[in-house]
């Protein structure tokens, strides 16, 4: 049963839902998750280009006694923006499997001293939410989530887990 609420915070349309019913994609998801993969190989792109260039300005501006941290800070940020640009464009062509889990949703919060987790629980498979996702989900209410791994995962409860649509038991 489609839910406009639960559509607009979890940002999914009807026509993503009925694919998501049949274990598919739509077209929309899968051209946000190709925009999504190009829009992170840029962002390492360009910050791996700024810290490179930076380290040569510091280089060049500054005298040798100040140089050597200033290069040596900089390039340890370039390096790990460059680890970030590898990781992204190795796993650019990851593909994905559609899942469905339905039964009673169990909401809860976990709190460190730095951050909050919300967390939607059915049947064991844990999501993470975010605040306003949480705001509109009831607490035992029945719900059937249809959500994405990376293909060839093996234990799904423990799995990196997307929502990509979500729907109230009827």
């Amino acid at each position: 049963m489609f839910d406009s609420g639960l559509a607009q915070a979890f940002k999914f349309t009807e026509s993503d839902l009925n694919f998501n019913r049949q274990g598919q994609f739509s077209p929309e998801q899968l051209q946000q998750t190709e925009a999504m993969n190009r829009g992170c190989i840029r962002s390492s792109a360009g910050i791996t280009l700024l810290f490179v260039i930076a380290m040569a300005g510091a280089y060049l501006a500054l005298d040798d006694p100040d140089r050597t941290g200033a290069v040596l800070t900089l390039g340890v940020f370039g390096a790990l923006s460059g680890g970030a640009l590898l990781l992204s464009w190795w796993t650019r062509n990851d593909s994905f499997d559609m899942h469905h889990i339905e039964g009673e949703g169990r909401l809860r919060t976990d709190r460190n001293e730095n951050s909050t987790r919300f967390v939607l629980n059915i049947s064991g498979y844990e999501f993470t939410v975010d605040p306003e996702q949480y705001e509109i989900l009831q607490d035992g209410a029945g719900y059937v989530v249809h959500y994405s791994v990376k293909h060839g995962e093996k234990n799904l409860k423990t799995a990196s887990k997307q929502i990509k649509s979500i729907e109230p038991l009827a």
